[in-house]
């Protein structure tokens, strides 16, 4: 039977839950996530207590003073706790104090997609989770229902985070909404009209402690549905969906004409498909023009192409955050690649990585940032020796671009994370573009 969330566990509350039962609320961390969930918060006049462990910056900090919102920076002290609600950003550990406090003296916690379905006058919601094409799949659910004239609107880790549009929502819209293992482990009554899970690989390891936590994690997305709703996951996908209520329905990979696509990419688009097929009930997908495919296939920082030197062309791929994500960008190249790999390491498998490299088109790889010495590690230990070291991807992207030959790629897909150097994958896209833009 599929566990409860590590957050539903500790607590009860009620199936009808509602933001009208409680006035004092914490919010746990000040980035864009907790800043959506105190704006919104405050519009429904509720008594607003932002704490964060870290320095809030000053324009935040003014934001919150002209908003009426109290915050505490640096520390969370026992004044978090003065509350009748604990909502936690995604970002934050269940093992926060605040969190074990409330836990300790019965004050419910919720995540922000909770909150969000608490407040969202629409039950016509779609969440996309995986460990990869998350956001893929979630602009091609958006752009397939744009086709066909139904109210779609993107969400969650894709930009915009669901709180943020949930008070506006009509009971025509259908929220699309990338949901991380993170959120999931805070979601408590959240429930899905049409649940996807596309694909589970080894990753953040280091938040969850194992493989099976985190597998338990993305389950639960599950966990909620009923005999109305939907659950859509991979036909490859070698464990069940414990939750037996839901029509259980598996995807293939699916294309369609004047549009060639990767593997990977049918595989997004065929769970795009069967997403539009379930949420309009009858109004089956049976073509596509190429224009709608394409649109949704247009993602800043994903297999895209930013340049063209001298015959040598430049890809940004810095959402690959995983070793999962970087080998399916070099299993869709035929030509010469020259790897820029690395950023912040994971607990991932590095290993099937460098096997993937051997056996692939592959010239040379450029490693960068904080990982660097744990690949190169590990590059050694299976006897792969044709890589460079670099402190900066600046400099990696540089050497790439003197050692390629005319009709070469130069591929930035780091197979890590990017909070060593950067605040995120977005910024690490745009340092690439800019040292290119430069050469």
């Amino acid at each position: 039977m599929l566990r409860e969330s590590p957050i539903k566990e500790e607590q009860s509350m009620n199936p009808d839950q509602e933001l009208t039962d409680y006035e004092r609320i914490t919010v746990v961390g000040a980035g864009v996530t907790g800043q959506a969930v105190a704006e919104v918060l405050t519009r429904e006049n509720k008594e607003v207590f932002v704490t964060d462990s870290g320095k809030i910056n000053d324009e935040i900090q003014d934001k919150f003073t002209k908003n009426q919102v109290e915050f505490e920076e640096n520390e969370h002290t026992e004044k978090s706790l003065e509350t009748e609600l604990v909502v936690v950003s995604p970002g934050v550990p269940l093992e926060n104090p605040v969190i074990q406090g409330a836990r300790s003296k019965g004050i419910p916690v919720v995540g922000e997609i909770e909150l969000a379905y608490w407040l969202s006058r629409t039950k016509k919601i779609v969440a996309v989770t995986g460990t990869n094409g998350k956001t893929t799949t979630v602009n091609l659910i958006t752009a397939i229902l744009d086709y066909k004239g139904k109210p779609a609107l993107a969400c969650g880790n894709i930009g915009t985070p669901f709180v943020k549009i949930a008070p506006s929502l009509t009971s025509a819209d259908i929220p699309v909404v990338e949901v991380s293992s993170y959120q999931l482990q805070s979601i408590v009554n959240f429930k899905p009209k049409v649940a996807i899970l596309l694909n589970l690989t080894s990753d953040h390891i280091e938040r969850h402690g194992s493989f099976e936590k985190y597998r338990e994690a993305k389950l639960g997305i599950f966990c909620n549905q009923d005999e109305n709703d939907y659950a859509i996951v991979n036909r490859k996908f070698e464990y069940g969906v414990p939750n037996k209520k839901p029509e259980l329905i598996r995807f293939n990979r699916k294309s369609f004409p004047g549009v060639n696509l990767l593997a990977h990419q049918q595989e997004n688009l065929g769970a795009a498909v069967e997403a539009v097929n379930c949420v309009t009930e009858g109004e089956k997908v049976s073509r596509l023009p190429p224009s709608v495919v394409k649109q949704g296939f247009e993602i800043s920082h994903r297999l895209e192409t930013i340049a063209e030197i001298e015959t040598r062309k430049f890809i940004n791929d810095s959402k690959a955050t995983n070793p999962a994500a970087t080998i399916a960008a070099i299993n869709g190249f035929k030509e010469p690649i020259r790897l820029l790999l690395g950023g912040q390491s994971k607990m991932a498998d590095y290993e099937s990585l460098i096997r993937t490299i051997e056996n692939s088109s592959v010239v040379s790889v450029y490693l960068f940032g904080a990982a660097r010495g744990k690949i190169e590690g590990i590059m050694n230990e299976m006897g792969f020796d044709n890589y460079f070291l670099f402190s900066s991807l600046k400099e990696a992207t540089e050497e790439a671009f003197r050692n390629s030959r005319p009709g070469e790629t130069i591929l930035l897909s780091p197979a890590c994370s990017s909070f060593d150097q950067f605040d995120d994958y977005k910024q690490r896209g745009r340092e690439f573009v800019r040292t290119v833009e430069a050469l």
